[in-house]
């Protein structure tokens, strides 16, 4: 980056350098709070989104780069920042959906980690919590009891608010693009956004 920077103007370089700085602090800062909260079935929903949205720094990163180097003011580096950001949260969030789906990562997540964020939300469910836990066990965790547990999360109705969540995200995305960008890159962007939440219907007819 160093000497990439050397071949632009050295107030765009300077404000790069600033926000990988920043952007590199909130990885750590991601890192160090989901190494706090691993572990724990009492987790809430909104003390691991604050893990996911400090991971989400790096999209907002690229474009805040991108902004300030196609000579961006101070607004449209903002306003695509949060862009970036927006669409961050939501790649990550279906992620979270995909390993909730791999038996393999579910059980590396429950021993080393902290589970994925749509069983998180399914364990709020206290109709569900109990059953949900019982299949949770580290020593009898089996496939056959993972395919339980995948049925159980994707048909609760807190996996389906988190799901209507994004799309609502997604649409406040897609509604800010209007007058901040057109013609192809406006189409390029819109895709951006929605290519998350169309993995994550290909998730539920699986």
């Amino acid at each position: 980056m160093q000497t990439a920077s050397e071949s632009i103007p050295k107030k765009q370089a300077n404000a790069i350098r600033d926000l990988v700085s920043n952007a590199v602090c909130e990885i750590c800062n991601s890192e160090t709070l989901g190494a706090h909260l691993k572990g724990r079935l009492d987790l809430t929903p909104n003390e691991y989104y604050e893990v996911i949205k400090l991971k989400a720094v790096v999209p907002e990163l690229t474009m805040k780069i991108g902004a300030i180097l196609g000579n961006g003011n101070s607004q449209t580096v903002e306003r695509l920042g949060q862009l970036g950001r927006t669409y961050g949260i939501l790649s990550i969030i279906v992620e979270e959906f995909v390993d909730l789906l791999n038996f393999e990562e579910v059980k590396n997540r429950l021993e080393n980690e902290c589970l994925p964020l749509p069983l998180i939300y399914a364990m709020q469910n206290s109709q569900l919590k109990d059953a949900l836990t019982k299949l949770l066990d580290a020593d009898s965790l089996s496939e056959s009891t993972h395919e339980e547990l995948i049925e159980m999360v994707l048909s609760s109705k807190e996996a389906q608010e988190l799901k209507n969540t994004l799309k609502l995200s997604a649409v406040a995305g897609l509604n800010k693009l209007s007058n901040l960008v057109k013609g192809k890159t406006k189409e390029e962007l819109e895709m951006l956004l929605l290519a998350p939440l169309e993995y994550l219907e290909i998730i539920y007819s699986i």
